[in-house]
């Protein structure tokens, strides 16, 4: 590494380390598609998308055939779970407009049983014809349970897409069985103040003009303590699996509608944008702090950020005015954030992996 760009890198790792409570609000990653539930009777035959991003149309939230509405304030209910048939389900989901790809990360949602509702459910989606389980709420007595479920594993998708929660045995919230008169509800989340259910993720054109590299994942340049993360994403961090850097939007110039998203950050830590010409060691990274050094040392930080409660930011300012895109430009990008807890080579910092943009009109 020359002279002039270790001086560049400790200037921006200073900057971050430093940056505290000065550093912009806090960022979220982008909604999909919510299904506001406060204000509603519960027994509606169906409760519609809203707040959709671009590229994606939510689908509607409805019962299967076996299931029977029921009134809930603020919620969207149903019972006659007790009979397992196939078509005992809530379903909801996205329509991906051809052209577009979606890589969901995480569902927001409150559910909640009556006593003699069903106690384990599962979530399923289309993708697999509806087969494997991708997360298990228990529910125990009449208690609301609040969760954030992670999605990231099921990676690319595109087309329509449906999610279905379904109980998977005959076992009550209260330990017995499950009845006919027993009720099952969707509500919105309220871990953190009134959340609307929503899936969360990241909305791509399809194809995708962002393209990953250099990657913490032990299929290049090996993380600096034997720290690999997840695929595709960075070194791994305090938190776990390393942070995974993806984009949004378009890369038009014009527009200025391209979103860099990071997940899997260490909750409420600061961190930064940042910008090269340039791709290190040809794009396979130099072991830099926890994680690896993907873009070029003489680039430029585009914005400061603090990851959210759920380890997420995105950025919030134009990229393309503020680090000069022109069309035709290749511009590669990373993540720089403080990881101070359990961090496993006890640096303080890591990094995400890099992502390349071309540049269009």
């Amino acid at each position: 590494m020359h002279g002039n760009e270790n001086e560049e890198m400790s200037r921006f790792l200073a900057t971050i380390v430093t940056a505290g409570a000065a550093l912009a609000g806090t960022a979220h990653a982008q909604v999909l598609s919510q299904w506001v539930l406060t204000g509603t009777p519960g027994d509606q035959a169906a409760t519609a998308a809203t707040g959709t991003a671009p590229g994606v149309s939510g689908l509607d939230l409805v019962r299967g055939a076996g299931i029977n509405p029921s009134a809930a304030a603020n919620s969207f209910t149903g019972n006659n779970w007790h009979d397992l048939a196939a078509d005992d389900y809530f379903a909801f989901g996205l329509d991906i407009q051809q052209g577009w790809e979606v890589v969901p990360t995480e569902l927001w949602i409150a559910t909640r049983s009556s006593n003699t509702g069903p106690g384990n459910l599962g979530l399923f989606y289309s993708g697999d014809g509806f087969t494997t389980n991708l997360h298990t709420f228990v529910q125990v007595g009449s208690a609301t349970l609040d969760s954030v479920v992670d999605l990231s594993a099921l990676g690319t998708l595109a087309g329509s897409i449906e999610f279905r929660v379904r109980p998977l045995d005959a076992t009550s919230a209260n330990g017995g069985t499950t009845s006919a008169a027993g009720v099952f509800r969707f509500a919105d989340h309220t871990g953190t103040g009134v959340t609307p259910m929503q899936l969360v993720g990241s909305v791509v054109l399809a194809g995708s003009f962002a393209s990953s590299f250099c990657s913490g994942d032990g299929s290049g340049t090996p993380c600096p303590c034997g720290n690999p993360g997840a695929p595709g994403g960075g070194c791994a961090n305090g938190s776990g699996d390393g942070a995974v850097l993806s984009a949004a939007g378009t890369p038009s110039v014009a527009a200025g509608n391209l979103v860099l998203i990071a997940d899997n950050i260490t909750p409420r830590q600061p961190g930064g944008w940042f910008q090269s010409a340039a791709r290190e060691n040809g794009g396979a990274g130099l072991p830099f702090g926890d994680g690896l050094r993907c873009v070029g040392a003489a680039g430029m930080v585009l914005e400061h950020f603090r990851a959210d409660f759920a380890g997420d930011a995105a950025t919030t300012v134009g990229l393309a005015a503020v680090g000069g895109a022109t069309p035709g430009l290749t511009l590669h990008y990373q993540a720089w954030y403080r990881d101070p807890l359990g961090a496993p080579c006890g640096t303080g910092f890591n990094t995400t992996n890099g992502l390349s943009v071309t540049w269009v009109p």
